[in-house]
């Protein structure tokens, strides 16, 4: 390939890369319909595109909370929704905010299914919000576990010691 052609084909690229990432940083609303539910924050579309809920974290596989938070996403499935794009994550998936009309990334937290994750700067104090009536609530993952105040530590430095003590019956 002659080196001018080259040059005019990276310019090319570059252009083309350029108008991709500005297209996904406008933040334009679309409509999509959801295919299939992957885990309780990503989805697959009818177009097989990838969609990360952007602003929360649920529980992985195996995780206590993983079922619940799934089960809450397949409520929507083969439904359409509106969806805010915000980028691009590490793994190829598409960043949004999706809406049904409730803003969902939003609805999981409130519901104790996710937590705040990488919250975008002017949605901190939203998503602390509902995290924190979540956690109060002992909804969803949030839940205290039925030995929550049965342990009491103290710890005593000097001598390198800690003291547990068991205030409920039988622990298994």
């Amino acid at each position: 390939m002659k080196k001018s052609h080259a040059i005019i084909l990276s310019a090319i690229l570059t252009i083309l890369l350029s108008l991709n990432v500005f297209f996904l940083s406008q933040n334009q609303k679309q409509v999509i319909t959801i295919k299939e539910i992957i885990d309780g924050d990503t989805f697959k579309t009818t177009e097989d595109k990838n969609i990360r809920l952007a602003n929360i974290n649920t529980p992985e596989k195996n995780e206590q909370g993983y079922e619940e938070a799934k089960t809450f996403l397949q409520k929507f499935e083969n439904k359409e929704v509106e969806i805010e794009i915000l980028g691009i994550d590490k793994y190829g998936r598409i960043l949004a905010k999706v809406f049904t009309p409730d803003y969902l990334n939003l609805k999981i937290v409130d519901e104790g299914l996710a937590t705040k994750f990488l919250v975008q700067d002017s949605e901190t104090k939203e998503f602390t919000k509902a995290e924190q009536k979540a956690i109060e609530n002992e909804k969803g993952i949030w839940k205290k576990s039925q030995y929550f105040n049965c342990f009491e530590s103290k710890v005593f430095p000097e001598e390198e010691f800690v003291k547990l003590k068991n205030n409920c019956q039988k622990i298994n």
